[in-house]
């Protein structure tokens, strides 16, 4: 980053790990220089001295009012390359946070990674599903099982489900989602534990004596997420975790103490007998 002179405001992901202009679409459109770099845009009396109007009320005014809320505090000469760095979620253990960094860098052991580095593999293609190149994105964001599953994970959080292509599709989707800072934070370090069990059921795939269950991925992450976020956050309520098969709506889950109770105990048992 630096002094931003070398960093495009709109097109680079120097700040939120999101480039502005797939996080804040309208403001950018406003732009008459789409190529400006920081340190040119901060460096004006205001964002919009380059828009071609001033923005709208509505979603136009929004964004930019998020923009500008965003980037205020910017400082060209201490500011960290946030390029090469994770989301850190605390609510999960720190050997989940370093996938869901390597994730962003594209930096594991995939097939077609294994292959651009010269190594002779007899297949490229994904052995969870056979059907496209196994790429750090299709593993965790193209494969019709991990869709699947952030469906499932969707439901049980009661907000809507959408398909993104890519990582950077997915955070901008993390950050629209309606939720408050501690949960929005929360069903991001679900979205970590859920890669962390699609790249172990991946490993098991291909190096297991014994093929791993499909149908029990999800359950996994659930009951893991449980654990390591009662026991590394501190949740004012817990409702999202109980289990998505006893079909309670959340009124009935908040008005039933017993039934909290006891979810809540068949959880921890259950996440208490695997070995971690």
């Amino acid at each position: 980053m630096g002094n931003g002179s070398d960093t495009l405001f709109w097109e680079e992901s120097w700040h939120e790990d999101v480039a502005f202009k797939f996080l804040f679409p309208r403001a950018c459109a406003l732009e008459s220089c789409k190529n400006i770099d920081v340190a040119s845009k901060l460096s004006q009396n205001s964002l919009a001295f380059t828009f071609l109007r001033e923005p709208r009320e509505g979603v136009e005014q929004d964004q930019f009012d998020s923009l500008k809320a965003m980037v205020e505090d910017t400082s060209l000469f201490t500011l960290s390359e946030v390029s090469s760095s994770t989301r850190w979620i605390k609510a999960v253990p720190i050997k989940v946070n370093v996938l869901a960094w390597k994730i962003k860098l594209d930096n594991l052991p995939t097939r077609l990674n294994i292959s651009r580095r010269g190594m002779d593999i007899d297949s490229i293609l994904c052995p969870t599903c056979g059907k496209a190149v196994e790429s750090t994105r299709h593993i965790f964001v193209t494969c019709q099982i991990t869709r699947d599953i952030l469906h499932l994970i969707t439901s049980w959080w009661n907000i809507p489900y959408m398909e993104v292509s890519s990582y950077e599709e997915w955070l901008v989707w993390i950050l629209s989602l309606r939720l408050s800072i501690k949960h929005k934070r929360i069903f991001e370090g679900v979205c970590y534990v859920t890669w962390w069990h699609i790249w172990n059921f991946r490993n098991k795939t291909i190096f297991g004596s014994e093929s791993p269950s499909k149908t029990a991925i999800f359950d996994e992450v659930q009951s893991r997420s449980f654990y390591w976020c009662r026991y590394r956050y501190f949740l004012g309520s817990l409702s999202f975790f109980l289990p998505l098969s006893m079909h309670l709506s959340l009124a009935d889950f908040v008005n039933s103490k017993k039934t909290r109770e006891d979810a809540f105990a068949i959880t921890i048992m259950k996440v208490q007998s695997q070995s971690f």
